[in-house]
């Protein structure tokens, strides 16, 4: 390849022309605005072929260098004895693709298909689907699939594809009937990653008696689930508040000889957490260590706001609570803030005691606390009445700078609460209020500082309350 002086690639998505050269000094530079738009053949009787450029896309492409490859693409459409063709298009949608430029990877799609156009190939439906997929453009990419579909294009490759675009964000309806139709009118077979999309699309929709239907239709078709499969099922009981199935559904899943891994246990303690149950999830966190699963700090944020938001309370004696899971040595930190405000502290029920345990046992572990662990400790605290130690508790996390919600303001304090479940938000709003008032000197004189409060439907909020009242 000749090289030339390196500038700035155009970012045109047009394939009218360009400005500047196409691709770096390091020679590639084979497109230069000053020669009239045509790639320098390298003084050469014979040129390049379309090969050689299609090869040089390909490496741009596997680089993400997509404002490069469109640029090259359009010095090959204005070179003379050289034509561009479905493969070197291809090239160019999959570095649009791999750079997340959805609307650009599209276009050159569309170019394609027109009557003056190289046609459609089913790698490059794969790769414009691809950036659809990324882009969450879910609609584009079942008309960029029915436009294959009608030229007989489609693939294993593009239906996957396609089925991820529509999973990502939750079509689970598009996402059936696509399989269906892949299955029985394209007679393109489904494959594992097929299936795992559709029921993460049924996740995402709470569709349990579907995740339950596709199960049994892998079974059929003798494939084997993974451990990602049953995750994807665990979500779907979980959006329909059905952690006791999600619990049943991780002994089918040991019985099947599918060995979970942290992710998937995560996938079981959130359906459980999220429904209350944090009985259940330190059942399921000690069930993780019998099976070497070492659980990590998602894993721990997760129970601790079950034990944050769990209705049931019971004392940490109880048979169901490991001596092994919660050691009763607490060392440092918010584990071992002293002291408390009641009389009798066994009349707080056991949560946050159990919370402050189960912290000192991921401790042991090396697992740093995150704004999030100490945000569900504190709320475990309040809910337990343990005023003081929350309020420690509160103020070391600030202290770390690990107050997650809280911000300056002009006029006060700022706590942003938009996010959060609506127990945990009004947790915080309590603690903060006393934290001033601790702070206050001990006169009749009010304090001037104001506590602002951001609130909203939260995705904990019940039947779309706000998560602070009066």
């Amino acid at each position: 390849c000749g090289s030339s002086s390196s500038s700035e690639a155009s970012s045109s998505t047009s394939l009218g022309g360009a400005s500047g050269d196409a691709l770096d000094g390091r020679g590639f530079a084979m497109y230069d605005h000053g020669s009239g738009g045509n790639i320098d053949h390298g003084g050469g009787g014979g040129g390049l072929g379309i090969s050689t450029h299609t090869a040089l896309l390909g490496a741009l492409a596997r680089g993400a260098r997509w404002e490069e490859a469109i640029a090259h693409l359009m010095a090959i459409h204005e070179t003379p004895r050289l034509k561009p063709n479905s493969v070197s298009y291809g090239a160019t949608i999959s570095a649009c693709a791999k750079a997340t430029k959805w609307s650009e990877a599209l276009r050159l799609f569309e170019d394609m298909t027109l009557p003056w156009g190289v046609g459609m190939s089913t790698a490059a439906t794969g790769a414009t689907i691809t950036a659809l997929e990324k882009a969450s453009r879910w609609h584009e990419a079942l008309q960029t699939f029915a436009m294959a579909a009608g030229a007989g294009l489609v693939n294993t490759i593009v239906c996957n594809s396609t089925l991820s675009a529509c999973a990502s964000a939750g079509r689970w309806e598009e996402c059936l009937q696509l399989l269906a139709h892949a299955q029985q009118v394209l007679q393109v077979r489904p494959t594992l990653i097929s299936f795992n999309a559709v029921l993460h699309a049924c996740a995402l929709g709470g569709c349990w008696e579907r995740s339950l239907d596709l199960l049994e239709e892998m079974s059929e078709k003798r494939m084997q689930p993974t451990a990602i499969t049953y995750t994807e099922i665990s979500g779907a009981y979980s959006k329909a508040s059905l952690w006791s199935s999600a619990v049943e559904l991780l002994g089918e899943m040991k019985r099947k000889k599918v060995p979970p891994d942290v992710v998937c246990y995560n996938a079981f303690l959130s359906a459980c957490a999220q429904n209350g149950a944090w009985q259940a999830v330190l059942q399921l966190l000690e069930e993780a260590g019998n099976d070497n699963v070492r659980p990590n700090l998602s894993s721990l944020n997760t129970a601790l706001a079950a034990v944050a938001t769990g209705r049931n309370r019971q004392s940490t004696t109880s048979s169901s609570t490991s001596p092994e899971l919660l050691p009763t040595s607490l060392d440092g930190g918010i584990a071992n803030v002293g002291g408390g405000v009641l009389e009798s502290e066994d009349e707080l029920g056991g949560n946050w005691e159990v919370g402050l345990m189960l912290l000192a046992s991921f401790q042991t572990r090396q697992l740093t606390p995150d704004a999030v662990t100490y945000r569900n400790i504190t709320a475990s605290l309040v809910q337990g009445g343990v005023f003081d130690r929350a309020i420690a508790c509160f103020r070391e996390a600030e202290a770390l700078g690990l107050g997650g919600q809280r911000r300056t303001s002009e006029r006060g304090r700022l706590f942003d609460f938009h996010d959060l479940p609506r127990d945990v938000a009004k947790a915080l709003a309590s603690i903060a209020v006393l934290d001033v008032a601790v702070e206050a000197p001990l006169s009749d004189r009010p304090s001037s500082e104001e506590l602002i409060f951001i609130v909203g439907q939260g995705h904990g909020s019940d039947e779309h309350g706000v998560a602070v009242g009066p």
